[in-house]
């Protein structure tokens, strides 16, 4: 545990959040232009798992800082949020600084930084606070206009409050994003909801299997093989607004239409199968060009031959064997391996590398293409 020193807390939060390497979660009701937030946080943070909490009836929302945020996961919103928290890793400031150009500037704000047990304590507060907030859409209320250029921030005394300390330099360049899968976290999130949702309204189907292999048959089950395909309307329009209780109603009602369908279109766990054969760390690095063949044909994105012929043809064998180790068995956060991969191969997109994590790990990667978006927006839950 150590405590900051007054002039030096917009310098030691950069200093926490340039290090980062798993997550950067912050809580703090007011929220400044971006062009300060950039000074006090950096760029590292936007590699990793991100979080921001806030209370959107506060007064001080900038957009172009949410817009950040959102890009990676919703922001949330707590009526009454006072706190201001801001955690690095297993890391935390807890401070009296908004996350404002005049918080860091031009007020006496202090902080302590607190590791170890009394950190992860305050990790678990900020998850219960995470937890009884609710996702915001920023399409969807004002944010503070700006009083001056592009710039929003505190008041402070009509602008007379004199600059106290400086911001860190912005930082050189931004990294590298995560690409088309920057929301792949969040979905995460979501897609675990719905399994314990679906968990709720009855035990497993197949109970020999994964289950987000069967809860995937369910979400095919809604776009293709119900009388009505409820979800092919949601594959661009947004999620409905359910309630918890209307939610379940709604799975647990198309759960009883696909039992009573016979079940239609079998199980996933033959593909899974084989996929985690062909692609254990062991086994991937020597992939002729037959079982390359094999796995792609396993992949449903991939029914098309055109599409399977694409791949094959337009991606030497070295690449593809070295683009689906480092997915697999690669380190850093899953989001930054998948758009690796979709940079790397020429053909593999967005369905093939989400379903060619789930059947290798179905356990902790749902598989996920249209359909899924599509049938998880029929259901309520706000994806992408």
């Amino acid at each position: 545990m150590c405590a900051l020193k007054v002039s030096e807390l917009a310098k030691d939060l950069r200093s926490l959040a340039d290090s980062v390497e798993h997550r950067l979660w912050v809580a703090s009701p007011y929220i400044g232009s971006w062009k300060a937030v950039r000074k006090i946080l950096g760029s590292a943070w936007q590699k990793v798992d991100v979080r921001l909490l806030t209370d959107k009836d506060s007064g001080i929302l900038a957009q172009d800082t949410f817009e950040q945020f959102a890009a990676h996961r919703p922001v949330r919103s707590l009526e009454g949020l006072h706190a201001k928290l801001y955690i690095v890793d297993d890391s935390v400031l807890i401070t009296s600084a908004n996350l404002t150009e005049t918080a860091f500037t031009r007020r006496h704000e202090v902080g302590l930084v607190l590791k170890g047990q009394r950190a992860r304590g305050l990790v678990a507060v900020y998850g219960g606070l995470w937890d009884l907030a609710a996702e915001v859409d920023v399409k969807e209320f004002s944010f503070t206009k700006p009083r001056s250029g592009n710039n929003v921030d505190e008041a402070h005394r009509g602008g007379k409050l004199p600059k106290l300390y400086d911001l860190p330099a912005a930082p050189v360049a931004a990294p590298k994003d995560a690409g088309a899968f920057a929301d792949y976290p969040h979905f995460l999130e979501v897609y675990r909801r719905f399994a314990d949702d679906y968990l709720f309204c009855g035990a497993p189907d197949r109970p020999a299997q994964p289950l987000y292999l069967e809860t995937d048959k369910l979400l095919n089950f809604l776009f293709h093989e119900d009388d009505d395909k409820p979800s092919r309307g949601y594959t661009e329009k947004r999620h409905r607004d359910l309630s918890d209780s209307k939610r379940i109603n709604e799975i647990r009602k198309y759960r009883v239409r696909y039992r009573r369908s016979g079940l239609k279109g079998g199980n996933h766990s033959a593909t899974a199968k084989l996929v985690h054969q062909y692609l254990a760390l062991a086994k991937v690095k020597q992939l002729n060009k037959s079982e390359v063949e094999t796995v792609a044909k396993h992949l449903n994105c991939f029914g098309n031959r055109l599409a399977l012929s694409r791949f094959l043809k337009g991606n030497d064998l070295d690449t593809i064997r070295k683009s689906w180790s480092d997915l697999i068995h690669g380190s850093g956060e899953v989001k930054f391996r998948m758009n690796n991969c979709s940079s790397a191969l020429f053909g593999f997109g967005k369905s093939a590398i989400q379903e060619t994590l789930g059947y290798y790990d179905p356990a902790k990667y749902p598989l996920r293409n249209a359909n899924t978006n599509a049938g998880l927006r029929f259901l309520g839950y706000n994806v992408k």
